[in-house]
């Protein structure tokens, strides 16, 4: 069994179901967290720091007491997990591959260029350009906040040309992109834990395929079997969640992958997330 204890940057109701996973395993957790040990994670877990995951000092002392790193979120400093890194700290997902994550826009190029189907989308700078993406993509379009954007935060719908300038305005009008509106009949999400075993071979799993059922923005339960979806689109699922984590690279961990189930049986990916 491997004893090295897994630090975590994190502490929420993620961090926390990782660390009841870890004790069924036997596996040591530290949570580093604002919050510290009265975090979700941190009153669980068997030790904590008390500090941003943002925080390079904060997440040096994390690796000092730990002999890997992981993450529940991808809003983490990156410069500071790749310095570590490059130092010889254990860290997975790489901090590369969470810096791509981290940037829904260049996420959703590299997806793109690998295959992965997607909604259409683009980059936007004014609001000169959403007028002109709005012409081609129609209405209603998703404006979306390339950094930062969680369970519905960074988002604005845009329901009409009127509405551009106020959408702009709620997400701060930059580093900005827009998508074209998936009108999807389910939201379906995968789990895909990647690795490598003892001969450092890559393993590659998925769990099964859940239908996600949202409650403002937010997921409030998911359900497996998803109803009404038919084992070849659970199958088509599975497969494009697989092919999209694997783009990425080295990618070591288990990453949520969200899906649009469109009413003609197109499965369209929304994002990835670690």
């Amino acid at each position: 069994m491997d004893k090295r204890t897994v630090g975590c940057l994190g502490g929420g109701q993620l961090g926390r179901m990782m660390v009841q996973a870890a004790h069924r395993l036997g596996v040591r957790m530290v949570i580093l967290d604002p919050l510290g040990a009265k975090s979700p994670a941190g009153q669980v877990a068997e030790d904590s720091v008390t500090g941003s995951f943002k925080d390079a000092e904060a997440i040096s002392e994390l690796a000092s007491r730990c002999g890997v790193l992981t993450m529940e979120i991808e809003h983490v400093n990156c410069e500071a997990l790749e310095k570590l890194h490059q130092a010889g700290v254990v860290i997975h997902p790489l901090p590369s591959v969470i810096k791509l994550i981290q940037d829904k826009y260049l996420q959703k190029v590299h997806l793109q260029k690998a295959g992965v189907p997607l909604p259409d989308f683009e980059v936007v700078g004014s609001e000169a350009d959403l007028h002109v993406i709005g012409e081609r993509f129609g209405y209603p379009m998703m404006l979306k906040s390339r950094l930062g954007a969680y369970d519905g935060k960074g988002n604005a719908v845009v329901k009409n040309a009127q509405g551009i300038k106020e959408a702009m305005e709620s997400l701060g009008g930059k580093m900005l992109y827009v998508e074209k509106w998936a009108p999807y009949k389910v939201e379906l999400a995968v789990m895909v834990a990647r690795g490598v075993d003892g001969a450092m071979n890559v393993t590659i799993k998925t769990y099964p395929v859940v239908h996600a059922v949202q409650r403002d923005s937010i997921c409030f339960t998911c359900m497996t079997p998803p109803l009404g979806v038919s084992a070849a689109v659970q199958e088509l699922a599975q497969k494009v969640a697989t092919d999209a984590v694997t783009c990425l690279g080295d990618a070591r961990g288990i990453f949520g992958v969200e899906l649009f189930l469109l009413h003609d049986g197109t499965i369209l990916l929304n994002e990835i997330a670690p």
